[in-house]
């Protein structure tokens, strides 16, 4: 998971990189993502969309599947990210899977989370926003 994160109280550019496996349980870089949204939601600060943006790569990507797509592949089990997926979008995140991770793991864009965008690949969506300014913060 990748979180590239724009902190427009102090003017700076932050991006959260996660490439090792979430495993089934919860992410914990989600987690700590609604962390830093909690923190910056606060009387007189209102998040913009596209001052948070999440990106899923790799073994993470299953973090994005629907609930009855991670029920099938996951013995029966829920997807423990799917609310807080909800949460973040809810905030003003862009929640993004990365299309080379979906491909690779065989999952369909129809078994992605509607509230998660699919681009291309993640490498060059880090690429872009860093460019425009954004900071890469690996996890």
């Amino acid at each position: 998971v990748i979180c590239v994160l724009r902190l427009l109280i102090i003017s700076m550019d932050h991006a959260f990189v996660v490439t090792g496996p979430s495993g089934s349980g919860k992410s914990t870089v989600l987690e700590r993502v609604a962390r830093m949204v909690n923190l910056l939601n606060r009387p007189g600060v209102k998040l913009q969309p596209g001052d948070i943006i999440v990106t899923m790569h790799g073994p993470a990507a299953k973090t994005a599947l629907t609930a009855p797509a991670f029920a099938k592949r996951f013995k029966d089990e829920a997807n423990p990210n799917a609310e807080l997926i909800k949460q973040l979008t809810a905030a003003g995140a862009s929640v993004r899977l990365c299309g080379q991770s979906m491909v690779s793991a065989g999952f369909a864009r129809d078994e992605i989370n509607p509230d998660v965008k699919v681009d291309i690949a993640a490498i060059t969506t880090m690429a872009t926003y860093q460019l425009r300014g954004y900071a890469i913060i690996q996890d």
